[in-house]
């Protein structure tokens, strides 16, 4: 079997944005090395001073030097019909594989190694799967340390040296999957992903001090997360990442609402140093009265201004007039005193429309109600629910089938989770509440249902 053990030393972390600066190449054919290849390459960028620092590579070095796109063809022809290996094959193979695709040529090796997963896999414990300490501990020199072809020496002769001690093949297992576990992050074992559920729910990335590192949400878990790892990561954010993650986490959620209720809560609980900061978009549209010139009293949906109240808020358009319409039907408003189009059914006199919107305001006012919005649970004896209170979202949870809560809605409180309000959680149900035909809804009064303390559910 032949590999090509590869090491590159690049201006940056990020394939994307970086370039490579040197490239060093060990041909292994039955076991033994048959050919090395070592080449500064130009970067046509600077070189930044870390970098140099730590490679003893400087702005000088490689400016004579050839750029990637006129050595491509001699190191795609070394490199074909070899396993591709590197230690943290992810980070060598992305750099060049970009190389490669700037320079006009696909490459895509059918078999890729990652000599830190092979090591862990065969020499299991150990505190570090760095080269330099792997080198230390089993006894390899490497002559020149991070230069390109001092490392991949080093990476060679530590694949021997592993090879030596895999009675069980463990080479074969890995190298059948034709790569796909080299995508995962290093410190993380493919049964972890198989293990996970193809159900809704919450996933956690968790780091060796079991930090929470990214919280993700799912209509099916196990294949989101999958596809964190379809692809080798290329920007150097996404590559930190990879390096940190080692072990999964995730809850069970029944639907994916109620998955985006709980990572939206998480997120905001924790905020997981790889997570995006949650958009916390307050609602940007109003329901409006106003007076005409004539003295009739209007609605009218508009953007929301601080400085002037509205009845309603909804974070967009299509849910404000959506609502509009909900009123027209419910008091026989006149649509056209509420900005909606003439709708012959509902003609009603001006006079009449006063004071229907005027009860409406009135009923508007005295809202004292809980509504239990109903969810599938995560399995089938269970009922999950999102409480809604007069002020908006409090909570959700998951309660047993035998409970009779329909008629004592107060049971629910035993198995209710509370959560940090927040317009995106807003967003969210009012988004089910339109687009979902006839949801299940329990409507109680407030004076029979006493909730707990706020702060006391968000440790939850």
């Amino acid at each position: 079997m032949k590999f090509a053990v590869v090491d590159v030393e690049t201006t940056g972390g990020s394939p994307q944005a970086a370039k490579i600066i040197e490239i060093g190449i060990v041909i292994i054919e039955n076991g033994e090395i048959v050919k090395t290849y070592n080449q500064l390459v130009n970067p046509g960028v600077n070189i930044p001073f870390y970098i140099t620092a730590l490679t003893g590579i400087s702005n000088e070095m490689p400016v004579n030097k050839p750029a990637f796109e006129t050595i491509a063809n001699d190191v795609y022809n070394l490199l074909e019909g070899a396993v591709f290996c590197a230690h943290n094959v992810n980070f060598d193979f992305a750099f060049m594989r970009i190389a490669f695709k700037n320079a006009g040529i696909e490459y895509r090796p059918k078999q890729k190694l990652c000599t830190v997963k092979y090591t862990r896999r065969v020499v299991k414990g150990l505190k570090s799967y760095s080269l330099g300490n792997l080198c230390k501990r089993f006894g390899i020199k490497n002559e020149n340390p991070h230069r390109a072809l001092g490392d991949a020496v080093a990476t060679a002769q530590l694949l021997s040296f592993v090879q030596s001690l895999d009675h069980s093949r463990v080479i074969n297992e890995l190298l059948k999957n034709k790569g796909a576990e080299f995508l995962l992050p290093q410190q993380l074992d493919a049964r972890q992903i198989e293990s996970l559920p193809d159900t809704p729910g919450i996933y956690r990335f968790l780091n060796k001090k079991n930090d929470v590192l990214y919280v993700g949400k799912a209509k099916n878990i196990k294949k989101r997360v999958r596809s964190h790892f379809s692809v080798i990561p290329e920007s150097a954010r996404y590559q930190s990442l990879f390096k940190e993650i080692c072990d999964i986490k995730f809850n069970l959620s029944g639907t994916e609402l109620m998955a985006s209720l709980m990572e939206d809560h998480e997120i905001r609980q924790k905020w997981p140093p790889f997570n995006k900061a949650q958009k916390q978009n307050p609602p940007a549209y109003g329901v409006y009265e106003y007076t005409d010139l004539s003295g009739r009293v209007r609605l009218g949906i508009n953007r929301v201004k601080n400085s002037y109240p509205a009845l309603q808020k909804f974070h967009s358009l299509y849910a404000a007039r959506t609502r509009l319409f909900q009123m027209v039907k419910e008091y026989e408003l006149n649509p056209q005193l509420v900005g909606l189009p003439h709708m012959s059914h509902f003609d009603t006199d001006i006079e009449v429309h006063a004071k229907r919107l005027a009860l409406w305001k009135k009923h508007l006012n005295e809202q004292n109600e809980y509504r239990i919005i109903l969810q599938k649970g995560r399995k089938p004896d269970e009922t999950g629910f999102i409480l809604m209170a007069p002020e908006g979202y409090k909570g959700l949870g998951f309660v047993p089938s035998q409970i009779d809560f329909w008629s004592e809605p107060s049971k629910l409180l035993k198995y209710l989770q509370l959560k940090r309000p927040g317009h995106l959680a807003d967003r969210l149900i009012e988004n089910l509440l339109l687009n979902t035909p006839q949801p299940q809804i329990l409507t109680f009064s407030a004076d029979s249902f006493s909730l707990p303390e706020q702060d006391k559910g968000w440790l939850k």
